[in-house]
């Protein structure tokens, strides 16, 4: 076991089972494979999760009973930390005035060791004054913003930004970014589809459409959605639509159906599917993705559906950019009739080709396999030699 401890904490307390997948499990699991000492910690909500019933991943989360709040603050979380004499590196996520405060009291009794922060912000929203830490646009308030930005970046020793697009936005936003900021973007896991046997394959696609997410939320934007697909001629192809639904919503979809009775057959909510094999399977087959989204931080689906060779069809959302390698292998599109146009051209003339395919899939493998960027974040937080 090496000597370096790890802890990550994410903003929101909450561990789940889909967490394991997502950039939390990623990165504890590669440290732990590696040879270091990493451990989740949150809040006990009652549900607890074993990542080895989930998948075997090498995921050890603490659960802390003490709930009591001070400051955005969790008691529980801030008592654990200081009780805690061999810990090295604290991780945090999301920039918001909770992550600032957890940094700035590890700082406060901790100096010598690391703090590591995965940014997961918005790049759209930060640019519209809507997603910076006190969120306004009035003058005086955005000068305090800057100073505090400045402050929360000397607390830290490392900021990954998961697009191209932030990286450059935050360096021009503040020069306090220059030295701290490091692009490492969401990935998927290279492995779980070697261990499954889902590596992508062009026989395997079929014509289907798919989306991914919580159905009724106003951020998924699923309303777009169903608009887009009642003006197009299907011809041979169903879309799936894969994801929670809100028995509010669910009104609306029987509505949308009993105007549209001809798409009952072409259109299919699956509901969620928390198999990962069974949902891999949607994207193996799967030659087109829609995401009509009004706002995404990098959707960690993006560089799934990637690997699997799936054409994204997108509103410009972040990540979408690098994602599609600037549309060369994807579309980004802001209007309704745009996605119509567009989705019909791929129906009518066939145009996803074996080549576009190997194009997507190649791209995806060189670029987005988590196990290239974790390496490097290894190599960003652990090179120091105090910590060998």
């Amino acid at each position: 076991m090496k000597k370096v401890r790890f802890l990550f904490y994410s903003w929101d307390g909450i561990f789940k089972n889909d967490h394991v997948f997502k950039e939390h499990g990623a990165i504890i699991d590669y440290f732990n494979r590696h040879g270091y000492d990493a451990k989740m910690v949150c809040i006990d909500h009652g549900v607890t999760v074993n990542a080895h019933d989930v998948i075997n991943k090498k995921v050890e989360v603490k659960y802390l009973k003490d709930k009591k709040m001070f400051l955005w603050v969790s008691l529980g979380i801030l008592s654990y930390l200081f009780s805690l004499k061999k810990l090295h590196i604290l991780i945090l996520t999301h920039f918001s005035p909770k992550t600032f405060l957890y940094a700035l009291w590890y700082r406060l009794f901790n100096h010598g060791w690391k703090v590591y922060v995965k940014a997961d912000f918005d790049a759209e929203r930060f640019k519209n004054n809507d997603h910076g830490f006190l969120k306004t646009s009035f003058a005086p308030l955005r000068r305090l913003e800057k100073l505090l930005v400045r402050w929360f970046t000397s607390l830290v020793d490392l900021i990954s930004i998961e697009t191209k697009e932030w990286e450059k936005l935050l360096k021009e936003y503040s020069s306090a970014f220059h030295q701290k900021l490091a692009y490492i973007p969401n990935g998927f896991d290279e492995a779980f589809i070697d261990d499954h046997d889902l590596r992508p394959g062009f026989e395997k696609k079929t014509n289907s459409i798919v989306t991914i997410g919580r159905v009724w939320t106003y951020q998924k934007n699923t309303e777009k959605l169903l608009d887009i697909l009642k003006q197009v001629d299907m011809k041979d192809r169903k879309a799936y639509i894969i994801g929670t639904i809100d028995p509010t919503f669910q009104e609306t979809i029987d509505i949308y159906f009993e105007h549209f009775p001809h798409l009952r057959e072409k259109i299919v909510f699956t509901w969620p599917i928390y198999d990962r094999t069974k949902l891999f399977h949607y994207l193996q087959e799967a030659k087109i993705y829609l995401c009509t989204s009004r706002f995404e931080w990098f959707s960690l689906v993006f560089p799934e559906l990637l690997s699997q060779g799936c054409y994204l069809i997108s509103t410009p959302v972040s990540g979408v950019q690098d994602i599609t390698d600037h549309e060369r292998l994807g579309s980004i599109l802001e209007n309704t009739e745009e996605f119509v146009h567009t989705l019909q051209w791929y129906i009518s003339e066939n145009s996803y080709s074996k080549e576009l395919f190997h194009d997507i899939v190649d791209y995806a493998y060189s670029h987005f396999a988590w196990e290239k960027h974790l390496q490097r974040l290894e190599n960003l937080l652990c090179g120091d030699t105090r910590w060998k």
